[in-house]
């Protein structure tokens, strides 16, 4: 036989007269004593499956409350922008608004400006060519009364004012009065004839 074996033969038997000589109470407080150990053990392993359900459970919801952040504050970002965008676009429009505006300002200034300067030159080219006119006649009823015998050594100051004359003086009779009226009268462009001649009769 071998060595080996009988050691293991002696410490089975020995195990048996062991078990054997445990009184009844002894065998059965073990057996509840094993219950207990491997109940505290499934309970053991039930309260550490909860609690790692419930470390998930709780995990999620932070990751789910942290989602619903991010969603909210990436929102808000857009709705940022999106002010922003109306904003500027709002403050372009009232640049083009004020720039067409001002450019409209100005046209009619230019033009209301460019009508006065053309009404201007016009009044004074009308000016200018009316008192031309006025000399004009006044000279010619100058000329006419050089021409005129009776009126030739008379001293008649002539004054013309838009195609009205005045006659201002003195003649020697009323018929020279009468002549030099006449005369004024009959030049192209006089309109009317003031005579404010004197008469005054020649020295005996």
């Amino acid at each position: 036989m071998n060595k080996k074996i009988i050691p293991a033969i002696a410490l089975s038997f020995s195990s048996a007269v062991f078990i054997a000589a445990c009184s009844n109470d002894t065998q059965e407080e073990m057996s509840s004593n094993a219950e207990q150990m491997s109940q505290s053990a499934e309970n053991m392993t039930e309260n550490a499956t909860d609690s790692m359900a419930a470390a998930g459970d709780e995990a999620m919801n932070t990751a789910e409350e942290a989602g619903e952040e991010m969603a909210d504050a990436g929102e808000q970002a857009m709705d940022s922008a999106e002010e922003a965008g109306d904003e500027v676009a709002d403050a372009s429009e009232e640049a083009m608004d004020s720039a067409e505006q001002t450019a409209e300002n100005a046209g009619d200034y230019t033009s209301d400006a460019l009508q006065d300067t053309e009404n201007a030159v016009s009044g004074a080219i009308d000016t200018a060519g009316q008192v031309m006119a006025d000399s004009a006649i006044t000279g010619e009823i100058k000329a006419k009364y050089i021409a005129e015998a009776d009126l030739a050594a008379l001293e008649i100051d002539v004054d013309t004012q838009d195609g009205a004359v005045t006659l201002k003086g003195s003649v020697p009779s009323e018929p020279a009065k009468s002549l030099a009226e006449e005369i004024a009268s009959n030049v192209e462009g006089v309109k009317s004839v003031e005579n404010d001649l004197d008469v005054e009769a020649a020295a005996q």
